[in-house]
């Protein structure tokens, strides 16, 4: 019979733990709960469940910024918080690069503009247009 090492025996328990983690997660749905009623909470959840999928399976298996960037600006925009265009970058959890392209995308399509930020900087955030913020909240809560 052969003994797991302290490392494989570390990560077993690791992936275990996120498992469990995703199970607590989806528990109100599995049970059949009616969803929350809020689309804000429903994108912080789907943020939080997308940042554990990544430590289960890693990162770049999965990839889909453009919705990362949507969902963290809708949450920053409830909570009333400015984003710099790097942090949106950060939100769609890739380089740089990619999230500057997808930020870009974004605002082709209407859906995310630039604002400068107050005061004599010359720094850009960015936030949902209001559009954005009915859509995504009727798909949310669709969902």
């Amino acid at each position: 019979m052969n003994a797991l090492s302290v490392d494989a025996v570390g990560r077993l328990r690791k992936a275990m733990e996120l498992c469990a983690s995703v199970e607590r997660e989806l528990a109100p749905v599995l049970r059949g709960d009616p969803p929350p009623a809020d689309p804000v909470d429903l994108a912080r959840r789907a943020l939080r469940l997308r940042r554990r999928r990544e430590r289960l399976f890693g990162a770049g298996l999965f990839s889909d910024p453009a919705w990362d960037i949507l969902l963290d600006l809708l949450v920053a925009g409830a909570e009333q918080r400015a984003i710099s265009v790097s942090s949106a970058c950060l939100a769609g959890a890739g380089p740089a690069t990619t999230g500057l392209r997808h930020l870009g995308m974004l605002e082709r399509r209407g859906l995310v503009e630039r604002v400068r930020a107050p005061g004599k900087s010359r720094r850009v955030h960015v936030r949902l247009t209001a559009r954005a913020v009915a859509e995504l909240s009727t798909l949310l809560l669709a969902a």
